[in-house]
């Protein structure tokens, strides 16, 4: 996963430790169930590094390290969004359930050995990091009905979080889920999010027609001597969110009912 982090290697040597939250959507491979790990103070688990000004100074009992878990299908269901759930939809929640436990864990496992080795490869080899402060907590959510919706609620999840940082603050100070993020979700939002992506599909393909040469440009694709037009990004980008400065990540274009 070295590659998801290139960029942030290049704006600090400190890479994903000079941040103070790291957005995981997870997936489990058995149940295909998404969910939304959100990693508090990664740097904290680490002893400074001299000469790197990015890390921010540790301060004991203010600035702890733990990953809060945000899942639509909890263990212990809480927030429900509605008791009206038909029985495969409920069949497939209860499996989800019994999954969950096992599957919180070990995702923070890998959370904690992905972390260390991080540290170290940012550090050229420095050692102090201790993974075993990294521990989890589930944080109240709504929950969904039905067995589809699990990636639109990560997306509703990581949306309210950017969108209003006191959200973060909240989760850091009472490691609780504050009114803003345990408010029901509309019943609308696959709808919503459907036109969010047809909006960032159709931006695309604009930038990828501004940057195509002239002699592209000339020649519709799929006409004699026309080519695709050159595509943006890369598949080694991101899919992990990370975040310092909330507020400065979230695109203010798109408004919400």
């Amino acid at each position: 996963v070295k590659t998801w982090t290139k960029s942030l290697r290049q704006e600090s040597p400190a890479g994903v430790f000079a941040k103070d939250f790291l957005f995981v959507p997870a997936h489990d491979p058995v149940t295909g169930h998404w969910w939304l790990a959100l990693v508090v103070h990664p740097w904290a688990a680490g002893k400074p590094q001299a000469g790197v000004m990015d890390v921010p100074t540790f301060t004991p009992g203010h600035h702890e390290t733990f990953v809060a878990i945000l899942d639509s299908i909890d263990p212990v269901p809480r927030l429900p969004e509605s008791s009206v759930m038909n029985p495969e939809d409920a069949e497939v929640a209860a499996q989800a359930i019994v999954a969950a436990g096992p599957r919180h864990a070990d995702a923070v496992k890998h959370l904690q050995e992905y972390l260390k080795k991080e540290w170290e490869d940012c550090f050229h080899g420095a050692a102090g990091y201790d993974a075993s402060k990294i521990q989890s907590m589930s944080i109240a959510v709504p929950q969904q009905t039905n067995e589809t919706d699990c990636g639109v609620y990560v997306l509703e999840f990581a949306r309210r979080m950017l969108e209003d940082p006191n959200i973060l603050d909240f989760i850091v100070e009472y490691k609780a889920s504050p009114p803003q993020l345990s408010a029901p979700t509309s019943g609308q939002l696959r709808s919503k999010w459907r036109r969010v992506g047809a909006k960032l599909e159709k931006d695309a393909q604009g930038t990828r027609r501004a940057v195509a040469t002239p002699a592209r440009a000339a020649a519709p694709y799929g006409a004699a001597g026309g080519e695709e037009p050159v595509r943006t990004g890369s598949d080694d980008e991101p899919v992990t969110v990370v975040s310092h400065r909330t507020e400065k990540l979230v695109p203010r274009a798109y408004e919400w009912s």
